[in-house]
């Protein structure tokens, strides 16, 4: 476990943003993600996808970025490591997400996101993509994501712009002291 993780003090946020109140961006971002979702409800027979709101700790540097051009899957380890796939990390708690923002700064920036997680398989290294169902039918569907952990999973890594939406940006600084 990171030591960032241990302790993540008094948070004091500063302010919530929904995304898709000011950027028509997202709006764009959340017909396709719309889209994706009913290929994948389609695909699965009906059987509605897994959506989930998780979190994304970033720097400062490319929070307006993410904010103006939605999550850039290509850019995936240039800031971070890449344990379970070269996609966008998502976590399921803020303390985990924390980690990755600009902690030193005065001022820290995490996002809210709708993300379909689908069906989710064990993450690696190597994977630019998620497996193939079946690794010895090269024709089979593969997994919509993939996670630290199948059982208990706290990380999801998404592959496709598609299935992420930034829904709010929070701003908050941290204060350490009780």
């Amino acid at each position: 476990m990171p030591a960032c993780q241990k302790c993540l003090g008094y948070v004091i946020c500063l302010y919530i943003h929904g995304c898709s109140l000011y950027n028509f961006l997202y709006k764009y971002i959340n017909f396709y993600r719309s889209s994706k979702k009913d290929k994948l409800k389609k695909r699965n027979k009906g059987v509605d996808v897994e959506e989930r709101q998780l979190f994304h700790g970033t720097s400062n540097d490319t929070v307006e970025a993410i904010y103006r051009q939605g999550f850039d899957f290509r850019l995936s380890g240039t800031a971070s490591g890449t344990a379970y796939g070269k996609g966008s990390y998502f976590a399921t708690t803020a303390k985990y997400s924390n980690c990755y923002t600009d902690r030193q700064k005065e001022t820290m920036g995490m996002f809210i996101a709708k993300v379909l997680v689908g069906d989710y398989t064990k993450g690696d290294k190597s994977y630019s993509r998620p497996p193939q169902k079946d690794p010895h039918d090269l024709s089979s569907p593969l997994y919509d994501s993939c996670v630290d952990s199948v059982i208990d999973p706290k990380i999801f890594v998404i592959f496709e712009l598609g299935q992420v939406y930034p829904e709010y940006l929070i701003k908050y600084k941290s204060d350490f002291s009780p």
